[in-house]
């Protein structure tokens, strides 16, 4: 995500617009393949893979050959132009992204964070280098923008693949030839519901900004939001891959609750305290991290800085939900995120003020961010109960 944001000073705001775009197409895409392969293997109690694996590969080859069509309506629905290669780098992310979910899954319930941060940060790297010298040659498009994708997808599927059979008891993973689909856990169905609002959360309001404010206000607040986010992203990547498999190691209660409203804590004073600097600074971050030229996000950047504290829960939640297995309420919290967004932006839309959209949106996280306490609290206590938990000794 940095290195998007300093690839904001060689790359014009129409350019960023049209890629927002293409990358919400790409994310909705890689949540569908992954298809809640990496929360089934953290939560899965053996090693044997080799079902899951036929599954996660078949899944994967049906959404990358289901990408151009959905690039195509892409074109329609906002009038723009797409290059043949679009077409070629889209579908090979996504199939990556897909295919390793069983790799980095094994990984996070090995508690091998460190060899997955690795992978992903030397293809990022690596991509990045890349893609300066593809600018420097043939100058900067949005193609170049995901030409660093492509190359971060293939480098981090290589680097992860060798870790996973460097760690894992079974390699002897075989692909079986087959138009049969196994069996789909009530779990994975959650997993993939609450991606797919996770996907409106997170990709939704490019769209809604994109149709109703047009590409360059899209690419504005798109850079904006994403500066805004990255603190938020750098901690919840940060901790995400780690929190389910270690909460389920909480066999009570009484400590489950205990770290839910510390996070939560922990999320408001560390927001409060980076929307005191943006409030402060933002003309100077700006300047740093994006160069001259984006002077005019500088509102959008202060406003989307109060929702900050309540992005940092809102973010962290999947993991908790997902180690008590409530995907499904997840998927609840993201689709009450995406209704009360879009309705805040096309308020903005009939005042024809982007900044009322903006100020609905920091209200909008602030309640959802109430939603996940609460709903985990009492999801919590009711999974506890039911396992017979409660009264057992607490320890992680």
């Amino acid at each position: 995500m940095l290195s998007l944001l300093v690839l904001s000073r060689l790359v014009s705001v129409e350019a960023f617009g049209v890629f927002a775009l293409i990358n919400g197409v790409c994310f909705l895409l890689m949540m569908l393949a992954e298809f809640g392969v990496t929360q089934s293997i953290i939560n899965k109690k053996d090693s044997c893979y080799q079902l899951l694996y036929e599954f996660s590969l078949k899944v994967s080859a049906f959404f990358s050959i289901s990408t151009p069509l959905f690039l195509y309506l892409l074109t329609i629905i906002f009038d723009i132009e797409l290059t043949l290669f679009i077409y070629i780098a889209i579908p090979i992310i996504v199939f990556l992204f897909g295919v390793t979910s069983i790799c980095l899954g094994d990984l996070n319930k090995r508690f091998q964070f460190k060899l997955v941060a690795v992978s992903e940060t030397a293809a990022e790297l690596i991509a990045l280098v890349a893609v300066m010298l593809v600018i420097s040659i043939y100058g900067a498009s949005y193609e170049v923008l995901v030409l660093k994708v492509l190359i971060f997808s293939i480098t981090r599927a290589l680097l992860i693949t060798f870790y996973f059979k460097k760690q894992c008891d079974r390699r002897d993973l075989i692909f079986k030839l087959s138009f049969s689909i196994g069996k789909i856990e009530s779990f994975n169905k959650g997993v993939v519901l609450s991606n797919l609002a996770s996907f409106l959360v997170r990709q939704g309001d490019n769209f809604l900004v994109g149709k109703l404010f047009g590409i360059v206000m899209l690419g504005l607040y798109d850079r904006a939001y994403q500066l805004v986010k990255y603190p938020v992203m750098l901690l919840s990547f940060s901790l995400q891959p780690a929190l389910q498999p270690i909460m389920r190691t909480v066999d009570c209660y009484t400590l489950f609750r205990k770290i839910i409203i510390a996070t939560w804590l922990l999320c408001i004073l560390a927001g409060l305290s980076l929307t005191l600097i943006f409030n402060l600074y933002s003309n100077y971050i700006i300047n740093i991290i994006l160069g001259a030229g984006w002077e005019e996000i500088d509102f959008i950047v202060k406003i989307l800085s109060y929702s900050i504290a309540f992005q940092c829960f809102f973010s962290l939640s999947g993991g908790f939900f997902y180690a008590i297995e409530v995907s499904g309420k997840n998927a609840l919290v993201n689709t009450i995120t995406f209704i009360l967004i879009s309705l805040s932006f096309y308020i903005g839309y009939i005042n024809e003020s982007i900044k009322a959209g903006l100020y609905l949106v920091t209200i909008s996280f602030f309640i959802v961010s109430v939603i996940c306490l609460l709903l985990l609290l009492k999801e919590g206590k009711q999974f506890y109960k039911k396992n017979k938990l409660e009264n057992k000794p607490c320890h992680v």
